[in-house]
């Protein structure tokens, strides 16, 4: 481990804007803590630390991700010779500007509609984010209903596409499992208005809640 890491935490949560609406988090090391980077340079790259109330935020996402960019910095002896992180995408542009190198582009949803396996998409709180996951075709035209669950082929709007995720920590929907016939059992996310008719039958058994994110409220002045 070279000695300009060692003893250093990623305890920095921070957020760039990955899409129109959607902010991307993540945890990350106070980079203006060292030598030849200022908290101008983060800013420059759309970090902030606190996101406005009713912002919508993911963390730990496959997808979608914001682009990656580097800079050389000044260092002596031991000291760390580069920084890289995340950009927000409407800042590529100026980062550029100010000295950051392109390092990796950005990641968007996928979405599959047909097939053996499809994309099934879960609405976690009105207008909020859109969870998906693969899903086999017929599974889903099994329970999807029971589930709650959106066909890939209903979300086609800007604004819905923007509000795709996969793969996040948080936010993420609870599971549900159904005990069949034969004696097994299939389990799957759910829609969060589905909880109570899925609890209230003999057959699913909701396994967990919802796990939500949201911007908080800013402090009564």
């Amino acid at each position: 481990m070279p000695s300009y890491t060692r003893g250093r935490r990623r305890d920095q949560l921070a957020y760039v804007k990955c899409n129109n609406v959607l902010y991307y988090g993540f945890k990350t090391k106070d980079f203006s803590a060292l030598a030849g980077v200022t908290a101008a340079d983060l800013t420059a790259l759309g970090h902030i630390s606190t996101p406005a109330a009713g912002t919508l935020l993911v963390l730990g996402a496959n997808a979608p991700k914001p682009p990656r960019v580097s800079k050389r910095i000044s260092t002596t002896g031991s000291g760390q010779g580069s920084i890289s992180t995340f950009c927000g995408y409407d800042k590529l542009a100026g980062a550029l500007s100010a000295g950051w190198t392109f390092q990796k582009a950005g990641r968007s949803v996928p979405l599959r509609s047909s097939g053996r396996s499809v994309t099934a998409v879960v609405e976690l709180s009105a207008n909020g984010p859109l969870y998906c996951f693969p899903m086999n075709e017929a599974d889903f035209q099994t329970y999807g209903a029971d589930l709650g669950l959106k066909s890939a082929a209903s979300v086609n709007s800007p604004a819905e596409l923007d509000r795709l995720v996969v793969g996040s920590s948080l936010p993420k929907p609870g599971k549900a499992t159904k005990t069949l016939q034969n004696g097994s059992s299939f389990s799957s996310f759910y829609a969060p208005e589905k909880k109570s008719d899925l609890q209230s039958t003999d057959t699913w058994r909701v396994n967990s809640d919802p796990r939500l994110l949201s911007a908080a409220a800013a402090p009564a002045p």
